[in-house]
């Protein structure tokens, strides 16, 4: 009996040390669940002052080469659906994504900026207008503004509309739609006037390139 217990308590201290030793010793590898998103570190390696200087399938960021992963699409309807991805987060021709990062990953130096626009609507109407302008039909159920976005490649401009859909006077719905030059856009409807069809074209896009 008391071999038994000896036994018993020398087994015991031996598996204590050797836990101890692992703890002490051993670094633990922590693995990520699969189907987790991982990000693309950028090669620290390989600096540059324009995507020019980097290797094909990489983009210049903050100086340094490197890859922009893209996140998971996310259907929408309106910006609110795109409220739980975070802050800046809004609907943008059906996706969500920010108007700041609507051209990357860029392929080029990005020194053009959009600043005017002739827009032609299917009301017949014709707007010369700047980035920050826009208009309304059917009485205020559906406005329409032009909005700056972030600096873009020659001959690549994407103007962002934001559409405001009122009932009421109350805002019922925000999101946003492009314009590329001489496309006319989706049909812009509303829930509450059934006859309400309206495009978007964009007969001109001015940019100014540095």
């Amino acid at each position: 009996m008391l071999m038994k217990i000896y036994f018993i308590l020398l087994l015991s201290i031996i598996v204590a040390i050797t836990a101890c030793e692992d703890l002490s010793g051993n670094a633990i590898d922590v693995v990520a669940p699969s189907g987790a998103e991982q990000e693309v570190s950028p090669d620290s390696d390989a600096e540059c002052t324009s995507t020019a200087d980097c290797p094909e399938g990489t983009v210049c960021v903050d100086s340094v080469c490197g890859v922009i992963e893209k996140a998971e699409t996310v259907l929408c309807e309106q910006n609110s659906d795109c409220a739980s991805l975070g802050e800046g987060q809004v609907c943008i021709d059906g996706i969500c994504g920010s108007l700041e990062e609507m051209y990357l990953p860029q392929t080029c130096d990005a020194a053009c900026k959009v600043t005017r626009v002739l827009v032609k609507t299917s009301g017949g109407e014709s707007y010369d207008y700047v980035p920050g302008k826009g208009s309304y039909t059917a009485a205020g159920a559906l406005e329409w503004r032009l909005v700056r976005g972030p600096n873009h490649c020659a001959g690549e401009a994407k103007v962002p509309v934001q559409i405001v859909l009122r009932q009421y006077g109350n805002i019922i719905s925000e999101r946003y739609i492009t314009l590329e030059n001489e496309t006319e856009s989706e049909k812009l409807t509303h829930p509450g006037v059934s006859t309400l069809a309206f495009t978007l074209t964009a007969e001109e896009i001015d940019e100014e390139c540095t």
